[in-house]
């Protein structure tokens, strides 16, 4: 059948469309020419065809509401469609070099929704779609963004003449539109820029930078989804249209607020009023993204306890995706936005005085049941995801310790890839289910392998409240390394883990096994050691354990005094690795032996403080001294001396209550006289039945001595100076 007949004067042009049966060929036909009546060139595409039946199975309106499910073109935004039966090649499954003739309705639609973007081939038997092409030629464009929040960046967008916020290059189209202030959807219009360079004088006046801000955002969000570590195609996992609208509403209400909308599947961001400056943050962006993740692959509400749920886990989309495009402050929530505060939430330090908004970090708590607000309960969701990546400890408010070992942001977002993309959290209506289906996905996550990860997973929903107390893996030694050797154990592994260890300079490995490690000093000072746990699906480190190296500096002196005449005793707790200890008194060397106590010794005087201090001796040196001061008890009254100084005979009056003229008089008359040299060593010992009596010196070399007088009771003690 001719479709078109040209004629000149010397040349005649014919052109033939192909149909099959009454049926149009889609771009199959010939053509030939001729000058002077003779053919000189033909050419064309035949399209072969044997017995394809050409009576449909669906009407054309059946094909419209195919291929708009197939787009998610909602079927009352269809203005019209134009459709029409033909016959087209459409590519071999899994050999796109074979082409296979189908009876097909190619449709059009007529229709403002975003994914409005292409016809659809569709066949015209099953009712499936065959093939897409574009209704008209985009011309992708690198643009460069002068951003509020991220600095300068690159960002894709569409050349129609002028440049246009929307990126079809990627598995699902990213179109971002101002609102101008309004809540009506049909408002909307497209931001443009002539140059492709998106500045800030010309876009940041009326606050439309924030477009730069979302729009780029937007396309890093995608791009980190799809990554070949988990290749997810927008919040559908099959390239749901992202459709993202700024400056939404006219009242503070709205413009002080960031959502998903789950009816008409878009995001919408105010360019803030009282609270907020333009919410277009990166983490901002990439929560309300968590929010569309939710609604396709959970739907959790975003009221009641599964409105917590659905908060906590917008938190955690938002912290990986700050970690991953352009970290931060990783673990605070909209620190660039808040126009009065440092931060909207801190997922770390829930009660931060410094953020909008604190949250609850433990289930049951005031906090978390006072008042019932979704945005303080699901810091319960985020936190538990914050120490799941680095780790805490005690902070639970639950009355229980405990310990999280971090596993690290890559191990902590696969887990969340994994339970929520494949299905674990869906129906989950209690914090309890949640945690259940953690433990599950990890174990999906690493089949055989997960017990580590299981683990952790379950010392951080105990340490937010929900769950029982798992065994917590736990370090066991000294509090020292030796020269001689000392023993560190890692308990309660998961099955399947074993241990690595990193010490410092100053300590060497003699010995180790899957669980412990034999440690030797090689120097005094201090040091110290940190085990790792690993395991087939990650690892965690504990954290560093300072030590002292060969010795431990003596910890408390305890010294007991004895009866009268002022004898004591010391003894140290808390020292290690030692062979011998040395004991001063008032900085005199007195014993050095291998016992923590130093045996009974006479105090140097009554009334008056004295030091006693101990060191430690080891192979490779000794610590420092570690002392204690000492007051014995106050002598009763005082003694009358006379001479002092003194060379042969003393006279003694023991007199009473520190009164000179009152003559003590004891009930049993028997009195213990001694006397020492400075270091204690005594001189003279005797008894009298008198408190007036007389010591003779002859014997005593010239020095200070002391005279200690007791009655049982009581002690009197005087410095006497002998010189002959």
């Amino acid at each position: 059948m001719p479709h078109h007949f040209f004629v000149t004067k010397e040349y005649i042009n014919e052109h033939f469309d192909q149909y099959y049966k009454g049926i149009r060929v889609d771009n199959g036909g010939y053509n030939f020419h001729y000058r002077s009546g003779k053919m000189f060139y033909a050419h064309g595409h035949y399209v072969k065809i044997n017995d394809l039946n050409v009576n449909p199975s669906i009407i054309q309106e059946q094909a419209r509401e195919c291929f708009a499910n197939f787009k998610k073109i909602p079927l009352d935004s269809i203005i019209d469609f134009i459709s029409e039966l033909l016959i087209k090649e459409i590519p071999a499954v899994g050999n796109d070099s074979v082409f296979l003739p189908k009876l097909v309705y190619k449709v059009y639609i007529n229709s403002n929704h975003e994914n409005n973007t292409e016809v659809g081939y569709i066949d015209a038997q099953t009712c499936r779609v065959l093939l897409t092409e574009p209704t008209k030629n985009y011309v992708a464009a690198t643009g460069t963004f002068f951003t509020r929040y991220s600095g300068t960046q690159q960002g894709i967008t569409e050349n129609t003449g002028s440049y246009h916020l929307v990126d079809l290059t990627r598995g699902a189209p990213i179109h971002t539109w101002n609102m101008r202030n309004s809540t009506n959807y049909n408002s909307k219009e497209d931001l443009t820029d002539y140059n492709n360079i998106w500045t800030t004088a010309e876009h940041g006046p009326l606050e439309n930078d924030m477009a730069l801000d979302v729009h780029w955002a937007l396309q890093k969000i995608y791009d980190q989804l799809n990554s070949p570590a988990h290749g997810i195609n927008s919040f559908d996992d099959n390239g749901w249209a992202i459709t993202a609208h700024i400056k939404f509403g006219a009242f503070d209400v709205d413009r002080d607020a960031a959502f998903w909308e789950p009816t008409l599947n878009v995001l919408c961001f105010g360019d803030g009023a009282v609270l907020f400056r333009p919410i277009a943050s990166l983490d901002a962006v990439a929560h309300e993204f968590g929010h569309g993740i939710t609604d396709f692959q959970i739907g959790w509400p975003i009221t009641g306890d599964q409105g917590s749920f659905n908060e906590g886990l917008s938190y955690i989309w938002a912290t990986i995706m700050e970690y991953r495009i352009r970290p931060t402050t990783v673990w605070q929530i909209g620190e660039q936005i808040t126009l009065n505060f440092q931060c909207l939430r801190n997922i770390e330090n829930t009660n931060d005085p410094n953020a909008l908004q604190p949250i609850a970090n433990t289930v049951g708590t005031v906090q978390y049941n006072t008042p019932t607000n979704v945005y303080v309960r699901s810091g319960v969701f985020s936190h538990w995801f914050y120490l799941l990546v680095n780790g805490g400890s005690g902070v639970n408010g639950i009355g229980n310790s405990y310990n999280v070992y971090g596993m690290g942001m890559d191990m902590a977002e696969n887990l969340i890839y994994q339970a929520v993309f494949n299905n674990y959290l869906d129906n989950t209506t209690t914090y309890s289910a949640i945690r259940d289906g953690m433990v599950n996905a990890a174990k999906a996550l690493c089949p055989g392998q997960s017990s580590l990860l299981v683990n952790q997973i379950e010392n951080a929903w105990y340490a937010v409240g929900v769950g029982a107390k798992p065994l917590q893996i736990s370090l066991t030694g000294l509090d020292a390394v030796c020269y001689s050797g000392t023993t560190f154990t890692l308990n309660n592994l998961p099955l399947g883990c074993n241990s690595s260890w990193s010490f410092s300079s100053n300590i060497q490995s003699y010995s180790s096994g899957s669980n412990y490690i034999g440690l030797k000093a090689l120097s005094i000072g201090t040091g110290w050691i940190q085990p790792t746990v690993l395991s087939s699906c990650g690892s965690t480190a504990l954290p560093i354990k300072s030590l002292p190296v060969d010795i431990q500096t003596p910890g408390p002196i305890t010294i007991q005094m004895d009866a009268p005449p002022n004898r004591f005793t010391a003894s140290i707790t808390g020292v290690t690795c030692a062979t011998s200890y040395n004991w001063y008194v008032d900085g005199v060397l007195q014993a050095s032996h291998t016992d923590v106590i130093i045996g009974s010794r006479r105090a140097p005087y009554c009334g008056n403080g004295y030091s006693v201090q101990v060191e430690a001796v080891s192979p490779l040196g000794k610590s420092a001294k570690r002392g204690k001061t000492a007051i014995e008890p106050i002598c009763s009254g005082s003694l009358e001396v006379i001479p002092n100084p003194a060379s042969d005979i003393v006279e003694v009056k023991v007199l009473s209550d520190n009164i000179e003229s009152d003559i003590y008089e004891s009930t049993n008359k028997n009195f213990s006289v001694t006397m020492t040299d400075m270091m204690g060593v005594v001189k003279i010992s005797t008894q009298k039945t008198s408190s007036d009596f007389t010591i003779s010196l002859s014997p005593i070399k010239d020095g200070n001595y002391i005279l200690f007088v007791t009655d049982g009771q009581n002690v009197w003690k005087k410095v006497i100076a002998i010189k002959h």
